[in-house]
């Protein structure tokens, strides 16, 4: 994934969300990890600190991915 020029982003911000995309892409569905501004939001979240970002992602995508599927 690249991040769009668009999102104006620091060259340490677009490193950081670069980074979150390489770890959880293969397990995010197509439509999720393609979304730069998400990964940037959970980063934001963790003051850019990527390890945390990533692993409030993976709690985050458990809960909504449980919702889905009872609802279904």
């Amino acid at each position: 994934m690249t991040v769009p020029q668009d999102l104006q982003l620091t060259p340490s911000e677009r490193e950081a969300v670069e980074e979150m995309s390489r770890r959880v892409s293969k397990d995010l569905p197509r439509k999720l990890y393609d979304e730069a501004f998400m990964y940037y939001r959970f980063l934001k979240a963790r003051d850019m600190d990527v390890d945390a970002a990533e692993q409030m992602l993976r709690q985050a995508s458990k809960r909504i991915f449980s919702v889905y599927f009872l609802c279904q």
